[in-house]
């Protein structure tokens, strides 16, 4: 039509037509691309196993495409029947294999796409798990070390005689594992209730060093749903009490710190006393480096920890600094 000649309808239509045969032969071939993927066997079967099938693909569609032209052009001579078959063997097979090709490529990039997503999903649950676990772990090794100082505080005051002491941190210990437990599947909980965890801590503690042991708060109430790792700050106070109140005779003031900066929550815990009680480099021990190691498994490189000494106006102590991302229930 293009170059003003006349069109003969009644060849073109039924050899066109003929290429709709390929509806019928995409089906095995699918199934054959599905069945002998290049991801799933060596190169060399894969292009000697589709290059049999396409042979006989390609040798149906020229039988059923010659028999379907014949019998749609009935008036054919044996000239013309011969020049359509030798058309069909010569360009019909090229353009087969293009076809061929084409869909055989294109069913492959959607089966590696595919696999790569699940292997990819696969991947991130593993990795889901894994993190979940150790979380887990971590946060199970710290229960054992708690208790233990915790009961040797009370054995501690029941040889000294101080038998309603040990009764009331034991009450408080009760209430404090209640609620650990209660707590105990979340990674992360709420500042607020973690601040409450805390305060539990702190109250068993307060019985045993009564007024040698002081603590302050400072915390923003419009942080109270943001989220933090479950028994976070514990560990952090522990070590305060640890190598601040318990060798200091004068009264020690811890401070618990919660600001927001940028797009992060700070959290601090910092001791002080009048004494000469820091002197001596004090190693983090398995309650900061418990800390440290929960910290970089949820937030990788999002986090920072920071165990610094202080000293100010006289006062000595350590300073224990948490940066994560800021985020909430």
């Amino acid at each position: 039509m293009f170059w003003e000649k006349r069109v003969n309808w009644d060849e073109v239509i039924p050899f066109a037509s003929a290429w709709y045969l390929w509806f019928f032969f995409s089906f095995p071939v699918a199934f054959f691309a599905n069945r002998y993927s290049y991801a799933e066997i060596s190169t060399k079967r894969f292009l000697l196993y589709h290059f049999l099938f396409f042979l006989c693909i390609n040798g149906i569609h020229i039988v059923v495409a010659s028999a379907y032209i014949d019998f749609m052009l009935e008036t054919l001579t044996k000239e013309d029947r011969k020049s359509i078959v030798d058309k069909l063997v010569i360009s019909g097979s090229f353009y087969n294999l293009i076809i061929y090709g084409v869909m055989v490529l294109l069913l492959n990039s959607i089966k590696y796409y595919r696999d790569l997503q699940s292997e990819r999903n696969n991947s991130l649950v593993l990795q889901k798990q894994l993190t979940d676990r150790r979380m887990s772990f971590l946060k199970q090794q710290l229960q054992p070390h708690f208790l233990f100082n915790a009961h040797h505080s009370v054995i501690t005051l029941m040889k000294i005689g101080e038998k309603k002491k040990s009764i009331e941190i034991m009450e408080k210990l009760s209430d404090l594992m209640r609620f650990s437990l209660k707590e105990n599947s979340n990674i992360e909980i709420t500042l607020e209730k973690e601040l409450h965890l805390l305060q539990l801590y702190l109250d068993i503690q307060k019985v045993r060093f009564e007024d040698k042991l002081r603590a302050a708060f400072h915390t923003d109430v419009k942080l109270n749903e943001a989220l933090v790792p479950s028994m976070i700050l514990q560990p952090l106070v522990e070590n305060s009490i640890k190598y601040a109140v318990e060798r200091s005779s004068s009264p020690s003031v811890i401070s618990i710190s919660a600001y927001q900066e940028d797009h992060y929550l700070v959290l601090s815990v910092e001791d002080s006393t009048m004494e000469e009680v820091v002197k001596n480099i004090i190693s983090k021990g398995i309650g900061l480096t418990n800390t440290e190691e929960r910290l970089k498994t949820m937030y990788g490189k999002q986090q920072q920890f920071e165990f610094r000494r202080v000293d100010l106006d006289g006062l000595q102590g350590w300073k224990v600094t948490i940066k994560i991302p800021l985020h909430y229930a």
